[in-house]
């Protein structure tokens, strides 16, 4: 049976009554147009797994949706639809989401056809549904509630990332619950959880399980043998499913499950990584960015260059220091270097950002160093480098008789925007970078 749910969400001003809001809709009338889109919470999934899809459209939509076109290629197990306005600067913006559970209805790339909302209709998608996820052949799997943890790889890098996934699979209603974290029984490592939990359905040997998946990062600090100590859960299960809510029915049972250690066997810093920091990444991208675009040099007068080094699978704290780059005849005024980590399901992203404020003190030629990145491509187990080539920029003299005397005083904020401008021709080679500073390592 569908489920049909409907909640309410209220932002911006505060409403005293109806009446103010009937008021306000004369006032600000809302738009017309909608604009839908479409989103699903998993891609790809198992063919016995549940995900959900997500229509949201800003706007007032034509008429109520008809997802029977799902039905063809998806069970629709429920269905929910939220709203929100909100006031912004006396104009005000409503919009509508409908989420839908389903469950594949076979393998395939199926196609998540338009839905209309009336003459409003949704764009087209398609979600990837693969065969039955395989499961280890032991008894737990045929018991009411147990869990399952599963690593990205048991033979890592010293210092890169593992992604370790925890399933929990109940069949039954529970109570009173806990699940343990993952912890370290041998060894070093440090632990990073993951976005938010998943809830979804599945089927394991035809019977129906509600299971929520939890996902860490794992970062082992030695080579070698490092284990993962099996995760509890503990919860309160009744005999029949109205027990628990029965004071006068039996008690309740306390279940305790637990799910296999996972072992690491943790190789060290490959002979060929001829970095001064070790860095263990899937992709490491460097970038430059302007405060003017195109920049342009003149004496006296600032200008800043941002570099950003980016790593898929590594926290900021493990990115080096970038090489120093600035040639004599420039003063440098770097500021704090920012860091940041960005999560989720796949892992981490960590980025360093570096931005120096520069002002030519001469007019002429200048080289800005090649600055290069050594890191350990973790997935084809070779050395790689991030680097920016070396530029080639011309210094104008500056205008009347205040030449070389900007000061960062003079700095005004301005947009970043990426290089874009063709290189200058060569010129005399200025002198050679100081060599990079050994920096510390990612913990």
């Amino acid at each position: 049976m569908v489920r049909r749910q409907h909640k309410t969400a209220f932002t911006g001003a505060a409403f005293c009554g109806m009446a103010l809001f009937v008021l306000l809709g004369a006032i600000w009338p809302p738009s017309l147009e909608a604009a839908i889109r479409v989103n699903m919470d998993r891609n790809p999934v198992s063919v016995n797994e549940s995900f959900q899809i997500t229509f949201s459209a800003k706007g007032s939509v034509d008429g109520e949706p008809d997802f029977s076109p799902l039905r063809k290629d998806f069970q629709i197990l429920s269905t929910n639809q939220s709203s929100n306005f909100s006031i912004i600067n006396g104009k005000i913006e409503r919009s509508k989401s409908w989420t839908v559970t389903v469950l594949p209805r076979r393998t395939g790339k199926l196609a998540i056809p338009p839905i209309h909302f009336g003459s409003d209709l949704s764009p087209a998608a398609a979600e990837t549904v693969t065969g039955a996820a395989s499961r280890p052949d032991q008894e737990s799997s045929n018991a009411d509630i147990f869990l399952e943890a599963q690593v990205s790889t048991t033979r890592p890098y010293v210092q890169a990332q593992v992604i370790y996934t925890l399933r929990l699979y109940r069949a039954v209603a529970t109570a009173n619950a806990s699940l343990d974290e993952p912890k370290v029984e041998k060894g070093d490592a440090v632990i990073e959880h993951l976005d938010a939990d998943k809830h979804y359905q599945t089927q394991v040997n035809g019977k129906n399980y509600l299971v929520v998946e939890r996902k860490y990062a794992i970062y082992p600090q030695t080579s070698g043998t490092v284990t993962l100590s099996p995760v509890k859960f503990e919860g309160e299960v009744a005999p029949n499913s109205f027990s628990l809510m029965d004071p006068f029915g039996p008690p309740p049972r306390t279940v305790v499950r637990q799910s296999a250690p996972v072992t690491l066997d943790v190789k060290g810093i490959p002979a060929g990584f001829k970095g001064s920091q070790w860095v263990p990444a899937k992709q490491v991208s460097l970038k430059e960015e302007w405060s003017r675009d195109p920049p342009t040099f003149k004496v006296g007068q600032p200008i800043t260059r941002t570099l950003i080094l980016t790593a898929d699978g590594l926290t900021s704290s493990q990115l080096p220091e970038l090489p120093r780059w600035v040639p004599d005849g420039i003063k440098a005024y770097p500021d704090q270097p920012a860091l940041k980590d960005d999560k989720n399901r796949n892992g981490i992203i960590g980025s360093r950002v570096e931005k120096t404020a520069l002002i030519p003190e001469k007019a002429g030629d200048y080289v800005l160093p090649a600055v290069s990145i050594p890191w350990w491509n973790v997935t084809t187990g070779k050395l790689e480098h991030a680097t920016l080539p070396e530029r080639h920029i011309v210094v104008a003299a500056a205008a009347g008789s205040g030449a070389g005397k900007g000061g960062l005083g003079n700095v005004k904020p301005a947009p970043l925007g990426k290089l874009n401008a063709p290189a200058q021709p060569a010129a005399k080679q200025p002198p050679s970078a100081a060599p990079a500073p050994a920096a510390g390592g990612g913990y």
